[in-house]
């Protein structure tokens, strides 16, 4: 009977019963892992929900509502393969979006990675994007090895390109269509086509916006 009464009381000891006793503490790790990473998010909802600009306003015109993007399906890269469906996840996507690739559209490169340069530290966080039709593209691609470039058809560009056309954009009309307009576009991490640069903004003016958005947002 003092055998079958010891292994009673042992049964209940400290030690039999650590894994309930933990089972708080784990809730509070899940919690604090939910937060750590929804956090971000909330907080890039609610600049978008409340029109607000961190330290003043934005040089570049918020996209409200934001528009979802799909992936770019039938439009390749450059070894041919196709676009995964995850592009335009996990990172900032800087996004131009052209016919054939000529003078303006050059600039247009450069000014975007000049601007990906200087983020410096959070280059990692931002992905450059050239949408064409241009098939003559190796060269481009070779001089900007980061940059992912996605082509098609011109017919199939035009009709992805219908994505990016904003309500409200005058640079964007049926006589001077996306692929025309020289207009950088900022896709945040959560696939939203968020925010657009037109071609008369400085560079210094997008170079702020999106400098901004990476200090405030940790998404991405």
């Amino acid at each position: 009977m003092t055998m079958a009464k010891s292994s009673l009381d042992s049964s209940l000891s400290p030690a039999a019963t650590g894994p309930a006793s933990s089972w708080p503490q784990g809730r509070k790790m899940l919690l604090g892992m939910l937060v750590f990473f929804a956090l971000p998010l909330l907080v890039v909802a609610a600049m978008y929900g409340l029109d607000w600009h961190p330290n003043g306003r934005s040089h570049g015109t918020l996209v409200s509502p934001l528009k979802p993007l799909p992936p770019p399906a039938g439009i390749q890269d450059m070894r041919g393969a196709a676009v995964p469906a995850n592009l335009w996840r996990d990172k900032w996507s800087m996004v131009y979006v052209t016919g054939p690739c000529r003078e303006a559209c050059e600039e247009r490169l450069h000014l975007m990675r000049q601007i990906h340069v200087s983020m410096d530290k959070n280059m990692g966080r931002v992905q450059r994007i050239l949408i064409s039709s241009d098939t003559h593209l190796q060269a481009m691609q070779e001089r900007y090895p980061d940059l992912i470039i996605l082509h098609a058809p011109s017919s199939e560009v035009q009709a992805y390109a219908q994505h990016f056309q904003i309500a409200g954009d005058p640079s964007a009309t049926h006589e001077s269509p996306v692929t025309d307009n020289n207009t950088i576009y900022l896709v945040d991490p959560l696939a939203n086509l968020m925010m657009y640069f037109p071609a008369s903004l400085a560079p210094g003016d997008i170079r702020a916006d999106i400098a901004r958005l990476l200090n405030y947002a940790w998404a991405g």
